[in-house]
C-alpha cells in the first residue's frame, strides 16, 4: 500500500478495484456532468448541464428547501434559474460534486 501511495507502483484497475471493495467501497465509472453558460433567446444568461445527473432516489426525490446559486466556475453572478444544485453542479453539497 505504502508504493501506492508513494507513487511508486500504480495498481491494475484490477487491483484498486480489489483495494476499493476491501475498504467498503465500488469503482464505478459514472458520467460527468459539467455546466456551461448558454444564452437564452431572450439574451438572459443561464447554467445548463451537458447531461442529465443521475442522483440517488431519494436525493431525486428530496423536497426542495432551498435556492441554489452558480458559481464561479461557470461565470455566473446572479441567481441560477435552476430551484436547487443537482450532483455535479459546482455549487453542489452533494457527495457526488466534482472539485
Amino acid at each position: 500500500m505504502s508504493a501506492y501511495e508513494h507513487s511508486r507502483k500504480s495498481p491494475t484497475l484490477q487491483t484498486a478495484a480489489r483495494l476499493l471493495a476491501e475498504a467498503g467501497f465500488e469503482l464505478a465509472a459514472v458520467p460527468r456532468v459539467e455546466f456551461v453558460k448558454h444564452v437564452t433567446g431572450r439574451g438572459r444568461t443561464v447554467c445548463v448541464p451537458t447531461q442529465l445527473p443521475r442522483p440517488p432516489a431519494e436525493q431525486a426525490l428530496a423536497t426542495v428547501t432551498s435556492t441554489a446559486s452558480c458559481c464561479s466556475s461557470c461565470g455566473m453572478t446572479s441567481s441560477c434559474p435552476a430551484t436547487s444544485a443537482p450532483p455535479g453542479h459546482p455549487s453542489s453539497s452533494s457527495p457526488y460534486a466534482r472539485p
